[in-house]
């Protein structure tokens, strides 16, 4: 009995996925179940020639993925995997106590789009952020004061994964990404942000829209998402706790705007085993199972 529980175990063990002891990068970080991941960036806006912080701006630049902070994994490989993101400020709300309440939509300006600073690896218009893989890792591009564009383009030489963004299915309808800014109205070119000055926050709702990198995982549409003002919703992707504020190492770049962020992302995955690795498990445990057979003939 205690063979043929060991040989369930070992098929158990193909579903679950792969080794906990595998260096860890995003790809093979996934389990099953809730995963939750951190980051930090560096930011820019393009500002769309009015000299203040208005609908049509752009925000876009490039964040690290720190760690899988749940369920914990002691850490990614370092530098290993970095996104590229572009949004737009699709509306501004009107200012309230509590701040005011930004919301964005895929870029449209030519150029900014997420296509154009992929190099055209992510193609999908509703996308807004792109994670790239490099096992041996990029470096420490948030602290190499390289300036955002350069390292973009260090960033699209490593390996597409996924993208995610604003979903055209019915169930998708609800994708969001809101900021709470404080006094956005105040911002104009002249605004240089001191260091750690706390400037509003965000959260978001949104779809896993392509992942060439990822055939083996299904993102369920069971992650709950607040946007400010509205009920939970489900979604394959929530960013919670964001915090925007200035940065004091900011890299070189065309607008003032330079500014960091931190933020948690939570997806819901299904790891679907790989073919291979579930022929191999399967092989053993049936080499299991007949030795059970046959000391049960020899008994």
């Amino acid at each position: 009995m205690k063979k043929l529980s060991f040989a369930l175990a070992l098929l158990i063990a193909a579903v679950a996925g792969k080794p906990a002891s595998a260096a860890l990068t995003f790809t093979n970080s996934i389990v099953n179940g809730f995963n939750t991941y951190q980051d930090q960036s560096f930011d820019l806006i393009a500002d769309n020639g009015d000299g203040v912080f208005s609908v049509g701006d752009v925000l876009y630049g490039f964040a690290v993925l720190d760690d899988r902070t749940f369920p914990p994994s002691g850490g990614l490989v370092v530098d290993s995997t970095y996104m590229v993101f572009s949004q737009q400020v699709s509306a501004i709300g009107v200012p309230t106590i509590l701040g005011t309440t930004v919301s964005f939509a895929p870029t449209t300006v030519a150029g900014l789009t997420l296509s154009s600073l992929t190099g055209g690896a992510s193609t999908d218009p509703g996308a807004i952020f792109a994670i790239f893989e490099k096992p041996a890792g990029f470096g420490d591009l948030i602290n190499n004061g390289a300036g955002v564009p350069a390292n973009i383009a260090t960033i699209i030489g490593g390996s597409f994964t996924a993208s995610a963004g604003f979903g055209t299915a019915t169930s998708e309808a609800d994708d969001f990404f809101t900021a709470v800014v404080i006094n956005p109205g105040a911002f104009t070119l002249a605004t240089v942000l001191s260091n750690g000055e706390q400037v509003g926050s965000f959260t978001a709702g949104l779809t896993i829209l392509e992942q060439p990198g990822l055939p083996s995982v299904i993102f369920n549409e069971l992650v709950v998402a607040i946007n400010p003002g509205s009920a939970g919703s489900l979604h394959e992707l929530s960013i919670s706790e964001g915090g925007i504020s200035g940065v004091g190492n900011a890299p070189t770049s065309p607008s003032p705007y330079s500014y960091g962020d931190q933020l948690k992302a939570t997806i819901h995955a299904t790891v679907i085993p790989e073919p291979t690795s579930m022929l191999a498990w399967m092989g053993l445990a049936c080499c299991s199972l007949l030795v059970v057979r046959r000391r049960r003939k020899s008994a």
